[in-house]
């Protein structure tokens, strides 16, 4: 479920891993974990198609990789004051890991990304500026979710759009499925780990 996004490595070596997190020595910052989501209606597609849900999940990881690019270009930034004016220069990373889960900790359908880069562009002195990329964090999601709609109608019968209430939708999807995995519930018991035999045995 992991990879590298860019640069390369084994993404489950701890050591590989540990050079994505890049600092500087006046900084306690050592880096992000961008979560990106798919919506519960591409999420519960994955327990009802085993056929199709490889191609949800490759549909997710390229709209991930759309996303992160419109960031690299426009929400990376590293801001240093000079001569009392704020100095913008824009950058990417050597390294960015990126790991792909399909359920939440309580056994539910959740396609996500957990993406991880460092806090310091490659050759900067500073880290990145986070304001810049909290102002960017929207637009990112959109193009993310306009990404997979794309992709998903392109790969697989399913087709996704949103509503005016911005809403996301899969069309013929039973909305009944959407109560059988209903988000947040204090009675689900604790969060675990699960076994893939696990979850489909709960998905089934």
């Amino acid at each position: 479920a992991g990879r590298f996004l860019r640069g390369e490595g084994d993404p489950h070596d701890p050591s590989d891993v540990e050079r994505v997190l890049t600092t500087t020595t006046r900084s306690s910052l050592h880096g992000y974990d961008l979560v990106i989501a798919a919506p519960r209606t591409t999420s519960l597609l994955l327990a009802m198609n085993d056929l199709f849900a490889p191609l949800i999940v490759s549909a997710h990881q390229e709209a991930v990789k759309a996303s992160f690019r419109y960031l690299e270009e426009r929400a990376f930034v590293s801001r240093d004051r000079r001569q009392g004016r704020d100095i913008y220069t824009s950058g990417t990373f050597s390294r960015v890991a990126s790991y792909t889960h399909g359920v939440n900790h309580h056994g539910d359908p959740h396609l996500h990304d957990h993406v991880v880069f460092g806090a310091r562009l490659q050759g900067a002195t500073v880290v990145i500026d986070g304001l810049s990329l909290r102002v960017h964090i929207e637009a990112a999601n959109a193009i993310y979710l306009a990404h997979l709609r794309y992709a998903l109608g392109r790969d697989t019968p399913y087709v996704a759009w949103r509503s005016f209430q911005g809403i996301e939708h899969v069309a013929g999807l039973d909305e009944g499925w959407r109560s059988l995995f209903g988000g947040h519930h204090v009675e689900r018991g604790p969060k675990q780990w699960w076994h893939v035999q696990n979850i489909r045995g709960r998905w089934e």
